[in-house]
């Protein structure tokens, strides 16, 4: 699997930290996200950064939806063990399948964005033997939505 296919498959995964909340603490607008992602024995990448807009309809319709795309994602992946305290989440999820894997991630939640961690296990490489790999994450609201910002 190349490093391109893995971020593609774990961009979703990223985006859907915040969707474990109850009620979703994000609060409308533009933000600016950065991953760095570390897997041993592989030399280190350089941080990924996205851009994605979150409007008031969008919390307010779905809440989930609005901060976990569902394009890229898997359809064998399932989301479980769901938890939110305070202004941390916690999730895990499974995948079967072709791209079979483990992971889990937490989220701390800051009035302007979030932190989070997710370590995944799964053959990324593609050569029969189980690999980890870890997701430090952290999104920042970085302004308002303007129109070409918002997604149709």
């Amino acid at each position: 699997m190349t490093r391109l296919s893995i971020a593609a498959l774990t961009l979703p995964m990223i985006l859907a930290a915040p969707t474990v909340l109850a009620e979703n603490p994000m609060r409308p607008g533009l933000y600016q996200t950065s991953v760095q992602m570390n897997m041993p024995g592989m030399p280190a990448m350089p941080p990924q950064s996205h851009q994605f807009c979150i409007t008031a309809a969008d919390l307010a319709q779905d809440p989930e939806k609005a901060t976990m795309p569902t394009e890229g994602m898997p359809g064998d992946c399932e989301m479980y063990d769901k938890n939110f305290s305070g202004k941390q989440s916690s999730w895990k999820m499974r995948c079967t399948g072709a791209q079979a894997m483990q992971a889990e991630g937490t989220t701390t939640f800051t009035d302007d964005g979030y932190t989070g961690v997710i370590r995944m296990t799964g053959d990324f490489m593609q050569t029969g033997q189980p690999a980890t790999m870890t997701q430090n994450i952290s999104a920042t609201r970085i302004g308002d939505c303007s129109q070409s910002s918002i997604p149709r």
